[in-house]
């Protein structure tokens, strides 16, 4: 790793299941409005969300600005829905891999941009 490069493993994708499931785009959209869903061997969107957040918690308290957080969809998706709550399965659907959002946090406000995308010009 490069100096300044940490890697956190509660940055982790967000497990649907491990069964993969003809159905899977339907059951990961009901995961979205129901936290506390989570299929065989996967984990619900409330469980996920911690860590995600708490990942992002640990990097506002210890880091220096500005910071580049990486992560995969689905937890991204779950962070930035913690930050402003329209954000779910169809903000989910339209990311890029890859793709990439600004947050701006001053005092309690967080603003949230998307600042790129793979189908950006």
């Amino acid at each position: 790793m490069g100096p300044g490069i940490k890697i956190d493993e509660r940055l982790i994708e967000a497990n649907l299941s491990t069964i993969n499931y003809p159905d899977w785009l339907d059951r990961l959209r009901t995961t979205f409005s129901d936290f506390e869903l989570a299929f065989e061997g996967g984990e619900s969107s409330r469980t996920a969300s911690e860590r995600g957040i708490a990942a992002i918690r640990d990097v506002l308290i210890t880091s220096e600005n500005p910071t580049v957080v990486v992560t995969h969809g689905r937890l991204m998706t779950l962070i930035l829905k913690y930050c402003d709550s329209k954000f779910g399965f169809d903000e989910w659907k339209t990311l890029t891999a890859p793709d990439a959002f600004e947050l701006t946090l001053v005092d309690s406000e967080t603003t949230i941009r998307r600042i790129w995308n793979s189908e950006s010009p």
